[in-house]
């Protein structure tokens, strides 16, 4: 069920009267760089930063990626109200690049310098995912095998035979490692080194 936003707001002073000609300025969130911002969901028309309001205090649509930092001022730059973040966690969605100035829950997951992290905090704010242990757990995922994708060392997957193989070579591309014992081996052993030699399962049975 979607939530109603007013889709066309209206920006006003302390006053409570609209805004005429007021700026917003849109900024990379923890900083004071100018953001890309967008007129369109698709991000391919660009918006002069900073939006410049209606005669009326009426805002345009206004896109951009991940959070940002709001600054409103009426036609002469006085400051109105400089609020960070805004999108935040919402805009982000788990999976996103960790942001210093985003408060995370327990189980929101991040990417941080390539890899990917849970919290296993709440309240978790400014702590970075690879140098807290306190707050952040790497985590990692394991894909079907893809004969299109190239594996490198310990690189592990899902035969079609339900088995998790480990890649034992690099640049491993279309060897099915279900028949191939050259380029893959079993992820882990079983305690009968004689008899199938793979102890973990994926899918929903």
């Amino acid at each position: 069920m979607a939530r109603f936003i007013n889709p066309i707001p209206q920006m006003g002073n302390d006053s409570l009267e609209p805004l005429i000609s007021g700026k917003l300025y849109f900024f990379e969130s923890g900083s004071a760089t100018l953001k890309d911002i967008f007129s369109d969901i698709n991000e391919s028309i660009a918006l002069a930063n900073p939006v410049i309001l209606s005669g009326a205090g009426r805002v345009p649509n206004i896109f951009f990626s991940g959070s940002a930092r709001v600054k409103l001022t009426d036609s002469d730059d006085v400051q109105i109200y400089d609020v960070d973040p805004v999108g935040g966690e919402g805009a982000e969605g788990n999976f996103s690049d960790y942001n210093s100035v985003t408060i995370y829950s327990t189980s929101d997951i991040v990417r941080s310098a390539g890899l990917f992290y849970i919290s296993i905090t709440n309240a978790n704010q400014g702590n970075i995912p690879a140098s807290s242990a306190l707050n952040w757990s790497q985590i990692k995922f394991i894909g079907v095998y893809n004969a299109n994708e190239t594996y490198g060392v310990d690189d592990i997957a899902q035969g079609s035979d339900g088995l998790l193989y480990s890649s034992k070579t690099a640049a491993n591309t279309g060897n099915n490692p279900v028949t191939d014992l050259v380029n893959w081996g079993p992820a882990s052993k079983s305690s009968d080194t004689t008899g199938p030699a793979l102890s973990f399962f994926l899918g929903t049975g």
